[in-house]
Protein backbone atom coordinates (compact mmCIF):
# COMPACT_ATOMS: atom_id res chain seq x y z
CA UNK A 1 0.00 0.00 0.00
CA UNK A 2 1.53 3.04 -0.94
CA UNK A 3 0.79 6.48 0.52
CA UNK A 4 0.69 9.92 -1.45
CA UNK A 5 -1.01 12.82 0.49
CA UNK A 6 -4.26 12.88 0.72
CA UNK A 7 -4.69 9.59 -1.51
CA UNK A 8 -6.35 7.10 0.45
CA UNK A 9 -7.97 5.00 -1.75
CA UNK A 10 -6.08 2.02 -1.54
CA UNK A 11 -7.36 -0.53 0.92
CA UNK A 12 -6.08 -4.08 2.20
CA UNK A 13 -7.24 -6.83 1.05
CA UNK A 14 -6.76 -9.78 3.28
CA UNK A 15 -8.45 -13.61 3.12
CA UNK A 16 -8.95 -15.34 5.97
CA UNK A 17 -10.92 -15.18 9.07
CA UNK A 18 -8.85 -14.25 11.92
CA UNK A 19 -7.59 -10.54 14.00
CA UNK A 20 -5.35 -10.28 10.90
CA UNK A 21 -9.11 -9.80 8.42
CA UNK A 22 -10.01 -7.61 11.52
CA UNK A 23 -7.36 -5.51 11.46
CA UNK A 24 -7.38 -4.90 8.20
CA UNK A 25 -11.40 -4.02 7.71
CA UNK A 26 -10.47 -1.44 10.70
CA UNK A 27 -7.85 0.09 8.58
CA UNK A 28 -10.08 0.26 5.99
CA UNK A 29 -12.56 1.74 7.60
CA UNK A 30 -10.47 4.42 9.26
CA UNK A 31 -9.18 5.39 5.12
CA UNK A 32 -12.83 5.73 4.41
CA UNK A 33 -13.58 8.23 7.10
CA UNK A 34 -10.00 10.41 6.27
CA UNK A 35 -10.64 10.15 2.81
CA UNK A 36 -14.50 11.95 3.86
CA UNK A 37 -13.05 14.26 6.10
CA UNK A 38 -10.06 15.36 3.32
CA UNK A 39 -13.59 15.93 1.18
CA UNK A 40 -15.53 17.80 3.41
CA UNK A 41 -12.63 19.78 4.23
CA UNK A 42 -11.67 20.33 0.49
CA UNK A 43 -15.16 21.60 -0.52
CA UNK A 44 -15.33 23.87 2.69
CA UNK A 45 -12.56 25.76 1.91
CA UNK A 46 -13.79 25.96 -1.72
CA UNK A 47 -17.00 27.87 -0.20
CA UNK A 48 -15.21 29.70 2.28
CA UNK A 49 -12.82 31.36 -0.28
CA UNK A 50 -15.50 31.56 -2.54
CA UNK A 51 -17.62 34.43 -0.36
CA UNK A 52 -14.70 36.57 0.64
CA UNK A 53 -15.62 40.04 0.67
CA UNK A 54 -19.00 39.35 1.39
CA UNK A 55 -20.81 42.19 3.31
CA UNK A 56 -22.40 41.10 6.53
CA UNK A 57 -22.98 37.77 8.61
CA UNK A 58 -26.24 36.81 8.21
CA UNK A 59 -25.82 37.04 4.43
CA UNK A 60 -22.43 35.12 4.84
CA UNK A 61 -24.03 32.54 6.59
CA UNK A 62 -27.00 31.82 4.74
CA UNK A 63 -24.88 31.68 1.71
CA UNK A 64 -22.14 29.48 3.07
CA UNK A 65 -25.15 26.89 4.28
CA UNK A 66 -27.22 26.97 1.32
CA UNK A 67 -23.72 26.01 -0.88
CA UNK A 68 -22.78 23.86 1.69
CA UNK A 69 -26.16 21.63 1.60
CA UNK A 70 -25.87 21.82 -2.04
CA UNK A 71 -22.31 20.06 -1.78
CA UNK A 72 -23.04 17.83 0.39
CA UNK A 73 -26.41 16.49 -0.85
CA UNK A 74 -28.07 17.50 2.40
CA UNK A 75 -31.53 19.03 2.55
Amino acid sequence: MVHSKNNFKDRLRVKGHDEIRALSEATNDLLDDFEKRIWLQTKETQIVKSYQGVNGILRLSELFLTELSHVTKAS
